[in-house]
């Protein structure tokens, strides 16, 4: 989240200026933002989970099977 708030706080805020109409307001955006600090627990725990089922001891090609079935619940959390 600090590497976002340096990106698009710092150095794109004067593209985000230009791109008003595309954009959230600040006090706009500030009612979502308890939703974007769930979607980051979110994509913690999955990114946990696919490291943890990674480190068992399976053989041959089934643990990258495995994390090819849950790395989806990480892709659909992610905005567009």
């Amino acid at each position: 989240m600090a590497l976002g708030l340096g990106v698009h706080g710092l150095m794109l805020k004067t593209d985000h200026a230009r791109l008003q109409n595309l954009m959230h307001t600040p006090e706009n955006s500030e009612k979502y933002f308890p939703f974007m600090l769930l979607a980051h627990v979110f994509i913690a725990l999955d990114f946990t989970w696919v490291y943890l089922r990674g480190r068992e001891n399976k053989p041959g090609l089934g643990r990258g099977c495995d994390s090819d079935l849950r790395s989806p619940c990480y892709r659909q959390s992610q905005p567009i």
